[in-house]
């Protein structure tokens, strides 16, 4: 709960990586940095979704709060990566399930537009993955 912490945070681990550090070495120095505090942003979203998700303030007032992790979707935030044939096959490698990369922006929203709707009258306090399989990829590894 500590926002200009976090952006400080943020702000020397982005200067104080050094070129060399990435450990893909597929991606651009600057890009993974990126790339990690990305993820470290949205580990820190589900973090407080799962925290908050349950208590009396949310599902006590019967309001349902999820987080949708979503992979590398076909958007025109994208679209950097997915014009540079390099980028696009460094990114692609990354998702295991056979046709998903990149995801199409309908599949979001038809997740989006459920998880908002009266069929989820049972879900909260979840994190859903849309995203190619990466997230299960990284969980088998850190699993063995």
């Amino acid at each position: 709960m500590d926002e200009p912490g976090a952006i400080a945070a943020a702000q020397l681990a982005f200067e104080q990586r050094r070129p060399g550090d990435n450990k893909t070495d597929r991606l651009p120095d600057s890009m993974q940095t990126s790339l990690d505090l990305y993820g470290a942003a949205k580990q820190a979203l589900q973090c407080w979704c799962r925290r908050v998700a349950p208590t009396h303030e949310w599902a006590g007032a019967g309001i349902i709060l999820n987080a949708v992790a979503l992979g590398f979707y076909d958007t025109p935030a994208a679209a950097y990566v997915l014009s540079s044939p390099r980028l696009r096959a460094s990114m692609a490698a990354l998702s295991p399930l056979r046709g998903s990369f990149p995801g199409r922006p309908e599949e979001a929203a038809a997740l989006l537009a459920w998880c908002v709707s009266p069929e989820n009258s049972q879900m909260t306090g979840q994190i859903l993955f849309a995203d190619g399989g990466c997230e299960a990829r990284l969980q088998r590894g850190r699993a063995a």
